[in-house]
């Protein structure tokens, strides 16, 4: 058994953890239907390379299946990151 001591924290302040949000995008009766909405929304999106869809069992026993899409959110910039520069004119 080895002991970290002072190495320890700069390893936890390394990791990052990042979780994808999914959304539930509609839920079918069999995996047939579920996977051609699937396909269906990656035709729709594929200009766009952040969309994600799958397929994943739900219900009771896993009878019913849902279609999940995940987007990567864009790197948005905080309103508070850049501020106008108000130019003060002189009044004459």
């Amino acid at each position: 058994m080895r002991l970290y001591r002072g190495n320890m924290k700069e390893q936890e302040e390394k990791v990052e953890m990042v979780e994808k949000s999914w959304k539930n995008d509609s839920r079918h009766e069999s995996f047939a239907a579920a996977d051609k909405k699937r396909k269906f929304l990656l035709k729709k999106n594929k200009n766009i390379d952040s969309f994600l869809a799958k397929v994943k069992r739900c219900g009771i026993g896993g009878t019913r299946f849902v279609v999940k899409t995940y987007m990567k959110p864009e790197a948005k910039e905080s309103k508070y990151a850049k501020k106008k520069k108000r130019v003060k004119r002189k009044r004459d």
